[in-house]
């Protein structure tokens, strides 16, 4: 006796199957109907009694408990979390070792020795210009990472919440220390070599964080482009 296999159709009611069970993410329904497609076509074959599609199917879902995918879901959230942070961390102190490291060493140097060369008036338009810059160059990398956002299809855990990298949380603080800036152009404003060093160092740790954030986003959106290129559509 040959042995059933499921037809596109079966397993497009796999899938159809899956998203009536609550799950969501596109990634996560091909893990899950890999797995049932598998397992039904197995219990189809099992038996000389013959058994359909549909029955097999609830089965074999049965064999998940009543909880039924909501295990699986909480794990590969978990997961996917877990490898995010890691992933971001990673890519952040890639930074402070060779040859990442070269950049912020220059960065630090940079503005260490500005004030050896230049008197304080200009060293506050360095200081503001600096940050006018970050948050042009911020802007323009949140808007080329929405840009990849919008050419996904479907839903994915892997890519969830990753949109939000470049971190709209950053890029709040940076307007609001930019605007803040200008404060010092006023005659009462008080500025000394301290505010200097304080916000240089804060410029350079949120550059170096946006780089980080940035890197992450784009290598997850071209990892998932290859994982499940039916999740996305062509860029025109």
């Amino acid at each position: 006796m040959q042995a059933t296999e499921l037809t596109p159709d079966q397993i497009q009611q796999l899938f159809i199957f899956t998203t009536k069970h609550c799950v969501r993410h596109y990634d996560l329904q091909v893990e899950l109907v890999d797995h049932l497609a598998d397992a039904v076509a197995a219990k189809m074959n099992e038996t000389e009694t013959p058994i359909n599609f549909d029955d097999a199917l609830q089965k074999v879902y049965a064999g998940f408990g009543v909880m039924g995918f909501s295990p699986i879901i909480t794990s590969r959230q978990q997961a996917v979390l877990k490898y995010s942070n890691r992933e971001k961390w990673r890519l952040f102190k890639q930074y402070f070792t060779w040859p990442k490291a070269a950049l912020t060493m220059l960065l630090v140097t940079v503005f260490a020795t500005l004030p050896q060369m230049l008197p304080i008036f200009w060293l506050k338009v360095v200081l503001v210009t600096c940050s006018a810059s970050f948050l042009a160059w911020e802007i323009t990398a949140i808007v080329k990472v929405y840009k990849a956002y919008w050419l996904q299809t479907q839903k994915l855990l892997l890519t969830e919440n990753s949109y939000w990298a470049p971190g709209f949380g950053v890029l709040v603080i940076d307007i609001f220390s930019m605007f803040h800036g200008w404060d010092w152009f006023d005659n009462g404003a008080a500025f000394s070599l301290n505010t200097f060093y304080a916000y240089s160092a804060i410029c350079i740790l949120f550059f170096i964080c946006s780089l980080a954030l940035v890197g992450f986003t784009t290598k997850l959106h071209s990892l998932a482009r290859q994982q499940y290129p039916a999740a996305f559509k062509m860029a025109g």
